[in-house]
């Protein structure tokens, strides 16, 4: 993710996450174009190197990125959320020729998808995109794919707009709200129950407002991948 972004979430969390929370960050930064796994900038070798240097985890730390370890060390997700942004100043602080290094979130040459073309692996597979089965990562990972969208001039796809009226008409709801925190305490905080709601209105809502482009996010990934294949093979 670029920097920069990370920071402007950080300066409003309320605005862009809903409340301060790691897994929401997670979210945000994936559905923005991090691949799973990997903070997608320079800085994400050095961040590892200060975290396990600092923390010194008894669980093997081998494969997990900085998000996992913080959120084994900390006591709580908000905890967690404080602590990444604290190391990260001070990383960056040590490493300021890397501050705004950072890979694009999109390829020149993919086509842009639909925001809603996610919605049935986020409904059968939430863990391929999500780090908890939960409404706010939901909300987090739209609301990053977003505003990657915004940013890469391709508005058009954003066709989940208006979810927030659909969901305010269908609970009848009054004056301001978070569509994710509406639902959730309209199931007494049973995330289970939440979850697989909001996919289900989240498709109607896309269907209310016409036929869908007809782009498939499986065929999206099968022409990424051929793209990436050398050539002769």
């Amino acid at each position: 993710m670029i920097v920069d972004v990370l920071f402007r979430i950080h300066a409003d969390p309320l605005e862009y996450l809903g409340c301060r929370s790691l897994d929401r960050l997670i979210a945000y930064e994936l559905g923005y174009g991090r691949p799973s796994g990997s903070l997608d900038c320079p800085i994400e070798a050095a961040f590892r190197e200060w975290i396990i240097k600092l923390y010194r985890p008894s669980f093997d730390s081998a494969a997990m990125d900085v998000f996992w370890i913080l959120q084994r060390v900390a006591p709580s997700d908000e905890a967690a959320y404080e602590l990444f942004f604290r190391h990260l100043e001070t990383v960056l602080s040590m490493n300021t020729e890397i501050m705004h290094a950072s890979k694009p979130t999109e390829a020149a040459s993919q086509e842009p998808l639909d925001l809603s073309c996610f919605l049935d692996v986020l409904g059968e597979r939430p863990g391929f995109y999500l780090p908890r089965v939960s409404v706010g990562c939901l909300r987090a990972f739209l609301d990053g794919k977003r505003l990657a969208l915004i940013e890469s001039n391709n508005a058009e796809c954003n066709d989940l707009d208006g979810f927030d009226s659909w969901i305010r008409n269908r609970l009848s709801l009054k004056g301001l709200f978070r569509w994710e925190n509406a639902v959730l305490q309209h199931f007494g905080g049973n995330e289970s129950d939440a979850y697989p709601w909001c996919i289900q209105e989240l498709k109607a809502f896309r269907k209310s407002i016409g036929p869908p482009s007809g782009r498939n996010l499986e065929v999206h990934f099968h022409q990424e991948k051929e793209r990436s294949r050398p050539e002769g093979d």
